[in-house]
Formats: C-alpha cells, sequence, structure tokens
C-alpha cells in the first residue's frame, strides 16, 4: 500500500467502513510508516476538535429570514 491510498481511505478506516481486507492493510501500512502515523492522528486530533467547537452562528441575514417566516405564519394550532 502506498501512502496515496491509505490517506484516500482514512476516513473509512476511521468509521470501521473497510472490510477486514482492507482494515490490515491499513494496519500493515501503519505499522511501517510514520507519516500516515502522523497522518492519521492529525485526523483524529481533528475529529475529536471539530466535536468541542460550536458551529458558527447563522449570517444575520438568516436568522432576520427565520424570524420573518416564524412571524408570518403565525401560532401553533
Amino acid at each position: 500500500m502506498r501512502c496515496q491510498d491509505f490517506t484516500a481511505h482514512a476516513t473509512e478506516l476511521m468509521e470501521g467502513a473497510l472490510d477486514w481486507r482492507q482494515r490490515l492493510a491499513m494496519r500493515l501500512h501503519l505499522a511501517i510508516c510514520d507519516a500516515c502515523r502522523g497522518f492519521l492522528r492529525q485526523m483524529r486530533d481533528a475529529v475529536s476538535l471539530v466535536g468541542i467547537v460550536p458551529p458558527p452562528p447563522p449570517p444575520p441575514e438568516v436568522e432576520a429570514e427565520v424570524l420573518r417566516r416564524l412571524s408570518d405564519a403565525g401560532p401553533a394550532p
């Protein structure tokens, strides 16, 4: 397996979406490749950071449109 192949399928590895042969090939590559171990570590770090960062607020025009539509709809039945 080449590093390019590893990086192309790293997300699938993390999600458990590979069959056992693909997982074995990926794990064997990790055993010999420092660069891909670092790449996978960075991906895992990024995923954990994204999970703790709140999403940005909507742009003001989106919020205004939502509020306008809610007021146009009237009270709930």
